[in-house]
């Protein structure tokens, strides 16, 4: 019985790090390199709790490496498009805190030797295209948008995750360590969002 549920396990790995790999797209960034890290997910899928556990840190880090590339381009194309002082203050503040935050989620996966799908993933790509066709006040509020409605889900994916009981602790403890920053994120995006109006 052990020695199939360790097969399982190892089958379960393989799946994933092909969906990984199928996930890629390709995107006008320079950032992903910092967000990209390659470890061999499959041979380590350990069985039972263990592999639990695995696939629980796997598919957080890598929402959470997604959504944090999205986050970094979005400032960019803020920086460019914008032509609010406020709203280039507050992508600026999203690349930075976003790039930290992206070294700590590869660190990670480093560490537990998964590997993240590089870009920022299918639906934020189409969120990012939205985003590149606009241009000032147009801009700004949908960028603004767009951070309020992402910023919820990422404190969701964060905040259960840093609950669950069936990933590592290292992992819960990052999310739990990124679940303020992303708070404060909401609570400026709100802020913009009524200055906006």
């Amino acid at each position: 019985m052990k020695f199939k549920l360790f097969i399982l396990s190892l089958a379960t790995g393989f799946i994933l790090a092909a969906c990984h790999n199928k996930d890629t797209v390709d995107t006008p960034m320079t950032t992903i390199d910092t967000f990209s890290h390659t470890g061999d997910s499959a041979a380590s899928v350990p069985s039972g709790d263990m592999g639990q556990a695995h696939m629980e840190d796997s598919a957080f880090l890598a929402e959470a490496n997604q959504t944090g590339v999205f986050e970094i381009e979005a400032g960019k194309l803020a920086e460019k498009n914008s032509q609010n002082a406020d709203v280039k203050a507050f992508a600026k503040m999203m690349i930075d805190q976003h790039t930290a935050m992206g070294k700590d989620v590869s660190d990670m996966a480093g560490t537990k030797g998964i590997t993240l799908p590089v870009g920022m993933g299918d639906d934020n790509k189409k969120e990012w295209d939205k985003l590149n066709d606009l241009k000032g006040a147009k801009f700004d509020k949908e960028y603004v948008s767009v951070n309020i409605d992402g910023r919820r889900k990422a404190i969701d994916l964060f905040d259960k995750t840093s609950k669950n009981e069936a990933g590592s602790k290292e992992v819960r403890d990052l999310a739990a360590t990124g679940l303020p920053k992303l708070q404060t994120h909401q609570e400026h995006a709100k802020s913009l969002k009524d200055k906006l109006k």
